[in-house]
């Protein structure tokens, strides 16, 4: 594919970059997508918290319109 995708590039720069194993490339992904699924844990939990006790008791029904979204 590099010679079908050197007209798109910049300065010499290379087409196809060579980019590590392929098994370092899915640890590294499931690496980013395991911090993100408990950082977005970490915040709706939090939030689910807020929203069941008294000082945040207005926001359950616009947390109950965007659950009941999808």
């Amino acid at each position: 594919f590099e010679p079908l995708l050197k007209p798109l590039t910049e300065n010499g720069a290379p087409a196809i970059y060579n980019q590590g194993s392929l098994l370092t490339l899915t640890l590294q992904h499931l690496r980013t997508v395991l911090v993100a699924t408990v950082a977005a844990t970490i915040v709706a939990v939090a939030l689910a918290i807020l929203v069941t006790r008294p000082a945040g008791a207005e926001f359950l029904p616009l947390s109950r319109s965007l659950v009941n979204i999808g």
